[in-house]
C-alpha cells in the first residue's frame, strides 16, 4: 500500500469516528434535555413525597391532594 492510499484510508476512518462523535453529541445533548426535564418533574412532586407525624406519632405521607 502506498502512503497516499494510507493517508486516504486514514481519512476515511477520521471521517467515520467524526460522524460516531456527532452521533453520540447528539444523544448527550437529548439525554442531558431529558433529565433536567425529569428532575423538574421531581422537584414538582417533591412535597407529595415528603412525610409529616400523624397524631399516633406514626409517619402518615401526604398525598399533595386536600384530604
Amino acid at each position: 500500500m502506498t502512503e497516499y492510499e494510507q493517508l486516504l484510508a486514514s481519512r476515511r476512518q477520521m471521517g467515520g469516528q467524526s460522524a460516531r462523535i456527532r452521533t453520540l453529541r447528539e444523544k448527550l445533548r437529548r439525554t442531558e434535555e431529558l433529565l433536567d426535564g425529569l428532575e423538574g418533574l421531581v422537584a414538582d412532586t417533591e412535597p407529595v413525597r415528603r412525610g409529616f407525624q400523624g397524631a399516633e406519632g406514626g409517619t402518615v405521607l401526604s398525598t399533595g391532594y386536600g384530604t
